[in-house]
This record gives structure tokens, sequence and C-alpha cells, in this order.
């Protein structure tokens, strides 16, 4: 829910943040093509960078994201890989939909990738929300070291019960 209580259902709605409404043009005032350069500046560090959804958007609204590189190492993915899962989890739920920083959040942020991730990916995003984060929102620390594989069979009943088609990915 954003603020207010009205919720944002897709990244194209008119409510959604300035940083996704931002079109650079094709062709520099001369005509010539410019120099490719990134929107967004993506930095890694140690530090808890965001106490809240709002200030994941405020950055990207800047051209920049910061990412917690922080218990980096997982059973399924190297830590390069959990970096960028690290992207995709703070922009997709977390600005798109202002999902909140909570158990709660962590539930929604899991629907709202696992609808459009792959097959494969699947079990490692299970992982990753109902194996780390839940240690985290039920101790208050994040474990060091992702250990285990969550339960294979509550995902499978998951698809089941949540995707559409058989479990195909949305785009």
């Amino acid at each position: 829910m954003r603020p207010g209580g009205e919720r944002r259902e897709r990244p194209d709605d008119l409510t959604a943040p300035a940083f996704l409404h931002k079109r650079s043009a094709p062709h520099g005032p001369s005509g010539a093509t410019p120099a490719a350069r990134p929107l967004l500046a993506i930095t890694y560090s140690t530090r808890t960078v965001y106490e809240r959804p709002e200030d994941i958007v405020a950055d990207l609204e800047r051209g920049r994201l910061e990412i917690n590189t922080g218990h980096c190492e997982h059973p399924l993915w190297t830590p390069e890989e959990n970096c960028v899962f690290r992207i995709a989890h703070d922009v997709i739920p977390y600005a798109l939909y202002l999902r909140p920083f909570s158990l709660e959040g962590e539930v929604l942020a899991f629907h709202d990738h696992v609808r459009r991730a792959p097959a494969e990916a699947r079990l490692a995003l299970f992982t990753e929300i109902f194996g780390f984060a839940a240690i985290r929102y039920s101790t208050g620390v994040y474990p060091e070291r992702q250990k285990c594989i969550v339960f294979p069979e509550l995902l499978a009943a998951y698809e089941a019960a949540f995707l559409p088609s058989g479990g195909a990915a949305q785009t």
C-alpha cells in the first residue's frame, strides 16, 4: 500500500515514481548520438543503506542505488548473483510498490518477484525470502550465511495456487 492507502498495481501507473518517467533524448543537440551513460549509478557497501522504501525511491530519482553486500553467501547463488538479486529486490517490490520493510513486506516482495521470474530462479527466491528474511524478522538480525534451501514442496504448492497458467513467468 502506498501512503494514503492507494496501491500501485503496475509500474506504468500514473502514480509510479518519477524515476520511471525519465526518458533521455536519442540524439544530442547537434543530432549526433551522445556517448552512452548509465541511467543508474549502482554502488556497493557493507552498511545498512535504507530505512524505508521511500529512501530507495529518493535515491533512484537522483539516479543512484546503493546495495548492501553483507551476508552474500547463498546456497544457490554466487555473491555476485546475490547482489544482482538485491538490485531487483530493491527496485521491484520496494520502489515500484512501496512494500514495507517487514516480514509481510518480504512475502509481498516474493510474490512481486516470482510472478516475473523464470522457473529456475524461483527456488532461490523462495529460499531468500522465506529462509533468510524470515530469520531476520524473527530474531532481529540476518544470519551470517544463508545455509539452507527452504521447502521446495511449499514452493510447488505456492506456484500451483498463486501463479497463472501453471506457473509461467509474467512479463
